[in-house]
């Protein structure tokens, strides 16, 4: 697209009409706001397909410096010699585009005040070396853009599929909603067992009002079964604290940062994370496995 855009470009460029008055002699002139106009157009266009290109290269490279490491892989140490290669070309690009603009800058500044270019006339002369150097440039700018977007193809098919697959890479984000989220289900599920638990309370309290002299075995049995239960809350709230404070450590070592990745300095606090949440887990399910085991055996002493 962009190769074909700039052709157009290039040969499209002064299509502006000359006129020709003969008397004695004959004069040729060029009306400025027609040569004006046909300039900025090309210029313009020109300077949209470059714009264009810059913006999908800086979202290339947006995305590649994401991936920071500190402990590089052969790879990626490829990688970041092409990605030099890359920069170096867009700044030849930039250096183009920028002479480019400037031709059409001095045009306005030769043609200023003056309704038409006469042949004879020092504008006359000029006006021809702007053309020459405007096709001149926009030639290079093709050419300069076509080893650009070629880089730039090697470049994302090369990370693509030497350096992506073996580096892992983590959404700050996103990973800190997840486990924002993983504490709120914990607290929902903790104040759900609390209520569940008084409830518990109150119906063994009953039981024993009328029970504890007849079914003494049970209603200690009952007792000791509440302490259970207490007990797997304050291990349940134990769980959640921890993985409070290791959410809150995550959060202060990873301010100002989007993504790490698996070379980085900072995989250790992901890492970490991994493994807590894990080993929580692990934890409310052996506790979740305790109150199940504990509330059957209070239905079963209640009897």
């Amino acid at each position: 697209m962009y190769i074909a855009t700039m052709n157009k470009y290039i040969q499209t460029v002064f299509t502006f009409t000359a006129v020709i008055i003969c008397a004695t002699s004959c004069t040729v002139y060029y009306t400025t706001s027609q040569v004006d106009n046909s300039l900025k157009s090309s210029v313009n266009q020109a300077n949209n397909s470059l714009n264009n290109l810059e913006y999908q290269m800086n979202l290339l490279q947006s995305k590649y410096n994401d991936i920071q490491c500190d402990n590089k892989p052969e790879a990626m140490k490829q990688s970041d010699k092409m990605y030099v290669e890359l920069q170096s070309e867009m700044v030849q690009v930039n250096k183009l585009k920028s002479e480019l603009n400037q031709e059409y800058t001095n045009f306005q500044k030769y043609t200023q005040g003056k309704d038409k270019i006469s042949s004879g006339t020092p504008e006359y002369a000029q006006l021809k070396v702007t053309r020459e150097n405007i096709k001149s440039k926009m030639g290079n700018l093709q050419s300069k853009g076509e080893s650009t977007v070629k880089k730039a193809q090697e470049f994302s098919n090369f990370i693509t599929s030497n350096v992506v697959p073996n580096i892992q890479m983590v959404d700050v984000v996103s990973y800190k909603n997840s486990f924002q989220k993983a504490i709120a289900d914990l607290n929902k599920s903790q104040q759900q067992f609390e209520a569940e638990l008084q409830k518990s309370e109150i119906q063994i309290n009953e039981y024993l009002a009328t029970n504890e002299l007849k079914k003494p075995e049970n209603c200690k049995s009952l007792k000791s079964d509440i302490e259970k239960l207490h007990l797997s809350l304050q291990n349940i709230n134990a769980v959640k604290t921890s993985l409070e404070a290791t959410l809150t450590e995550f959060n202060a070592k990873t301010i100002g940062r989007q993504k790490i990745s698996s070379c980085s300095s900072n995989w250790p606090l992901v890492s970490k994370a991994d493994n807590e949440i894990k080993a929580s887990q692990n934890q409310l399910n052996s506790i979740q496995l305790k109150i199940q085991q504990t509330m059957a055996n209070m239905v079963q002493m209640m009897k």
